[in-house]
């Protein structure tokens, strides 16, 4: 009787030449090249393909880690990933490196961890951006930026009217801090763009696309949150940023993390 062929993903991590993690979606441990892969169903790829190592586009890995494995992905640095396809017949096991490079972003939905791939030629065509850029590197209100988010936060405007994603607010009703009340009108309509939109309870509901008066049209509208006229809902604006509106905005070029003067080279 023939065996049929499977065919089975395995994901290995390593630092310092060293392995850390090394994982598959068979249904149970696996050893290849002296390595123990431990099963997890839940791996996805997205955009693998074929002598990916060659292709510059990231790919994205997703799986729901041990609270061990998620503790080893986000507390190392420096570390290494290869996704592999294996080929298992009757007579012999057959691996194929899909793609291999170094970790990228780190992102956390619920249960699940996504991980960046990015290649070698990625890394290094992009080594001397991520060291020198006009922008700022530090996120809006973390230990680098330094700003307090709080500060920038109106609070308790209420809800009067929704229709789709657009939502008729009053202004009169909110808690403006002291430092965007020294803000013109005109220059919070233009930052509110972005800017996180909270319910009460601190659960988000979107991104504004646009502040217009007393007119709010929110972005990444969650079709689950069913907002209705009487809610209350808070604004937190971000950094664009420019060092422009980390000066002039946010009064904290001290700690802006980029190179103005690369702006016009």
């Amino acid at each position: 009787m023939q065996v049929e062929t499977q065919y089975h993903t395995l994901v290995k991590i390593s630092q310092n030449s060293e392995v850390i993690l090394a994982m598959s979606d068979f249904d149970s441990n696996l050893e290849v090249d002296n390595i123990i892969y431990t099963p997890n169903k839940t791996i996805h790829i997205e955009t693998i393909q074929s002598n990916a190592e060659l292709n510059p586009q990231s790919t994205t890995l997703t799986f729901i880690p041990t609270n061990s494995e998620k503790d080893i992905i986000i507390k190392n640095i420096n570390l290494l990933i290869q996704v592999s396809i294996l080929e298992i017949d009757e007579n012999k096991k057959t691996k194929v490196i899909l793609k291999q490079g170094s970790i990228g972003n780190i992102g956390i939905e619920g249960n699940k961890i996504m991980v960046e791939i990015k290649s070698a030629t990625e890394t290094l065509a992009n080594k001397i951006n991520h060291r020198y850029s006009s922008n700022c590197r530090a996120n809006f209100g973390d230990s680098q930026c330094k700003v307090d988010p709080e500060k920038y936060t109106i609070k308790k405007i209420l809800v009067n009217d929704i229709t789709d994603n657009e939502l008729v607010i009053d202004m009169e009703s909110a808690e403006i801090p002291q430092t965007l009340s020294k803000l013109d009108k005109q220059i919070i309509e233009m930052i509110a763009v972005n800017a996180d939109v909270k319910l009460q309870n601190q659960i988000k509901i979107g991104e504004i696309i646009k502040l217009k008066g007393n007119k709010l049209l929110l972005g990444k509208l969650s079709e689950r949150l069913k907002i209705k006229p009487g809610d209350t809902i808070s604004i937190t604006f971000r950094c664009n940023k420019s060092f422009k509106s980390c000066h002039e905005i946010f009064q904290n070029n001290r700690n802006f993390r980029g190179e103005p003067q690369l702006l016009n080279s």
